[in-house]
């Protein structure tokens, strides 16, 4: 069972900060779906933008009153950056055991943006076992 902690605005920008810190490097799956059907939960026809990539970065933008993210994955191939603009929140995605899955991103067009680990893990178990490092 996920449980979702929700992260106040003022603290987006640390978190992300600290998140791309702790687990850069981490493959990550990324969907879109429609807030509204997010109960139902992913199925065969989610919008899965992003597969297996490696978790470089995730920045914020100010744009005025408006917040933009970019989720910056990578392999030795591919490079895919995958915006969500207008964010309205940012949740913490942890499984039963208190291990991080993921952020869930929802934004102003009622788009969620969920990004997952492939293989969730309590960072200190895999310390020095990512497989590259972004400059």
């Amino acid at each position: 069972m996920e449980e979702f902690e929700t992260i106040p605005r003022q603290q987006w920008r640390p978190l992300c900060d600290e998140f791309s810190r702790g687990h850069r490097g981490w493959l990550v799956c990324i969907w879109v779906v429609d807030t509204g059907n997010l109960e139902s939960g992913l199925d065969e026809d989610a919008d899965n933008t992003i597969r297996d990539l490696e978790l470089g970065e995730i920045t914020l933008e100010s744009h005025g009153d408006r917040m933009d993210m970019v989720i910056i994955a990578r392999d030795r191939k591919v490079h895919a950056d995958h915006f969500v603009r207008g964010i309205e929140s940012i949740h913490l995605e942890h499984d039963a055991d208190g291990i991080e899955i993921g952020l869930r991103v929802d934004d102003e067009d009622q788009q969620t943006t969920l990004m997952r680990f492939r293989a969730p893990a309590s960072p200190e178990s895999l310390d020095g076992m990512a497989a590259g490092e972004f400059p």
